[in-house]
C-alpha cells in the first residue's frame, strides 16, 4: 500500500510541476507573440510501428504492433515535458502455453508522462537527436483459447500497474513537417515479477 501511495505522489508530481509552471507563463505577458497560451507551443505526435515482447512474456507472445499519440510542451530549448498515450497489441506463441490449438490477443496499453532532453545542432541541420524517460501506468489484458485432448479452456485477465519506459530517437525535419522515429524500452512492474517489451515507431509532428 505505502509504495502504490508513492508510486501515486510521484505521478502527481510529475504532472503538476510542469502544470504549475506553464499556467504562471500563460498568465504572464507575453512580449514576443502577445500570446499567452502555452496550448500555441504543444507538439503533437502520431506514430505508428513494431512492439515486440522481451524477456519471459516473448515465450507467451509474439511481437505486434503499436499506435501512439504524444504531447510534449517545450519547457525550455533542450528540456521538453509531456506525455504518451499508445496501444499495443501481440498475438500468442505456442511455447509459453499447454495445448494443441492456441488462440487469442494480448493488449498492452500506456498512459506515461515523461521529460524528453534534446542534443541541439546548429540551425542549418535538419536533424535532431534526444533521449527520453517516463513513469506511469500500464494496463495489460489478454483473452486466449488453449485446446488441450479436445477439451477447450479460455484464460482471459486485465491489470493495472506502474511502469517505466526510456529511450531515445530522432527528429527529421522536412519542409515545414517533422518526422519522429523512437526506439524505446518499457518496463512494467507486476507482482513478483516484472515484464519487458520494446517498441520502435515511426511518426509526423504536427
Amino acid at each position: 500500500m505505502a509504495g502504490k501511495r508513492f508510486a501515486v505522489c510521484l505521478l502527481l508530481f510529475l504532472f503538476l510541476v510542469p502544470a504549475a509552471a506553464m499556467a504562471q507563463m500563460e498568465t504572464a505577458p507575453d512580449q514576443d507573440s502577445g500570446s499567452g497560451s502555452f496550448f500555441d507551443d504543444l507538439v503533437y505526435t502520431v506514430d505508428a510501428g513494431l512492439s515486440m515482447p522481451l524477456g519471459d512474456i516473448s515465450d507467451f507472445y509474439n511481437s505486434g504492433f503499436v499506435i501512439g499519440f504524444d504531447a510534449f510542451y517545450p519547457w525550455s530549448e533542450k528540456i521538453h515535458f509531456g506525455g504518451r498515450i499508445a496501444f499495443n497489441k501481440w498475438g500468442v506463441d505456442d511455447g509459453g502455453w499447454t495445448g494443441n490449438d492456441i488462440s487469442g490477443s494480448s493488449m498492452m496499453i500506456e498512459f506515461v508522462p515523461m521529460a524528453r532532453y534534446l542534443f541541439l545542432n546548429d540551425s542549418a541541420s535538419t536533424t535532431t537527436f534526444f533521449t527520453q524517460a517516463g513513469i506511469g501506468f500500464y494496463r495489460f489484458s489478454f483473452d486466449v483459447d488453449v485446446t488441450y485432448e479436445s477439451i477447450t479452456q479460455n484464460y482471459d485477465d486485465s491489470d493495472i500497474n506502474l511502469g517505466l519506459c526510456f529511450g531515445g530517437g530522432m527528429i527529421l525535419k522536412k519542409g515545414n513537417r517533422e518526422w519522429l522515429i523512437q526506439p524505446m524500452i518499457n518496463q512494467v512492474f507486476t507482482d513478483g515479477n516484472s515484464s519487458t517489451y520494446m517498441s520502435i515507431t515511426f511518426g509526423m509532428a504536427f
